[in-house]
C-alpha cells in the first residue's frame, strides 16, 4: 500500500474510533497520523484522490469531535444545575436548632 493510502486507512479508521466515543485513540491516532503526513512531504499530483478522501474524512472527524463537545458541554451544564439545586435542598433540610439550646 502506498503511503497516502495508508493515511487514507489511518483516517477511516480515526473516523470509527470516533464515532464509537474512544476519545483517547482517536487522540493517539491522530497524532499518529500526523506524524506519518509530516514524513511524507509534499504530496504528488498521483495522490489527487487520497487526499480528496482525507479531506472528507477529516471533515466527518471534525464534524464527530464538534458533536462530542456540544454533548459534553450540555451534560456539565445539566450537572451544574444538579448541583445547584442539590445545595438548595440540603439547605432546606438543615435541622433547626433546638429550642433548649437557645435557653442557655
Amino acid at each position: 500500500m502506498d503511503p497516502w493510502s495508508e493515511l487514507v486507512a489511518l483516517a477511516e479508521r480515526e473516523h470509527e474510533l470516533a464515532a464509537e466515543g474512544r476519545w483517547d485513540e482517536v487522540a493517539e491516532l491522530s497524532g499518529e497520523r500526523l506524524r506519518r503526513s509530516l514524513a511524507l512531504g509534499a504530496a504528488p499530483a498521483s495522490a489527487r484522490p487520497q487526499l480528496e478522501q482525507l479531506g472528507r474524512l477529516e471533515a466527518q472527524i471534525h464534524n464527530a469531535l464538534v458533536t462530542a463537545q456540544a454533548f459534553a458541554s450540555r451534560e456539565r451544564a445539566a450537572a451544574r444545575r444538579g448541583r445547584t439545586a442539590i445545595r438548595g435542598y440540603a439547605a432546606s433540610l438543615a435541622p433547626a436548632p433546638s429550642r433548649v439550646d437557645s435557653l442557655r
